[in-house]
């Protein structure tokens, strides 16, 4: 005997087959529940801050060798960004610089990212360390720059003040003796020198090192010192 299912209705069969037909992977059809957070909001921030402080970094790179305060490959600075320390690389020429050629270090001077950095990472990474109002550490070689440091005698008060902008922003200017750079020597030299409120210093032989809060800052005081 035939069975028919009542009216408006439909057999459990046929409903197992319709929803095969709407849902061949029988996959449940109810919708999931909203995603909730997973903390990737400030990892994206920190990355994206980074990437903006690179970007900068490089940018004033260039000025400098625009400026003719660095050439060939002379030349490096540093900068925070956030916990890490982001350093040029070894090597590069800073009238060149790119993102890719930006090393990132943490605190204690291991590398994060990046090609290997400038040989005197070490001497920003103490100068940093003693300076925590300092955010930008520049080096430059310019060669009005390397003149002072070979005709002056290191000392506390090397040059006189000779522009209005010189003896308002680094005067006096202290020059340390001269030291093989990249040592740890010269490192702890020059920190210990930036350890009260410094904000440049002449290394005999060798160039300049100017600290600020920003890039800007610390650019712009070694253009003045060269001038």
């Amino acid at each position: 005997m035939k069975f028919f299912s009542a009216p408006g209705t439909i057999s459990s069969r046929k409903k197992r087959f319709a929803a095969r037909e709407t849902n061949p992977y029988d996959v449940p059809t109810r919708r999931p529940p909203a995603p909730r957070s997973t903390g990737f909001t400030g990892k994206r921030m920190e990355n994206n801050a980074t990437a903006t402080v690179k970007e900068q970094l490089c940018r004033y790179c260039r000025r400098l060798y625009d400026r003719r305060l660095v050439s060939g490959n002379a030349g490096n600075m540093a900068a925070r960004a956030g916990e890490k320390i982001l350093l040029t690389a070894s090597g590069c020429c800073l009238g060149d610089m790119t993102p890719d050629r930006v090393t990132t270090l943490d605190g204690d001077g291991r590398v994060l990212a990046g090609p290997p950095p400038t040989r005197e990472a070490r001497m920003h990474l103490e100068i940093l360390a003693v300076r925590p109002d300092v955010n930008v550490v520049c080096h430059i070689h310019g060669a009005h720059i390397i003149a002072a440091s070979i005709m002056a005698r290191p000392g506390r008060d090397t040059l006189p003040p000779l522009t209005p902008a010189f003896a308002a922003l680094a005067w006096p200017l202290a020059m340390l003796p001269f030291q093989i750079p990249g040592t740890r020597a010269l490192a702890e030299s020059a920190a210990r020198e930036f350890s009260g409120k410094r904000r440049a210093l002449l290394l005999q032989n060798h160039g300049l090192l100017t600290v600020g809060s920003s890039f800007r800052e610390a650019v712009t005081l070694a253009e003045e010192v060269d001038e």
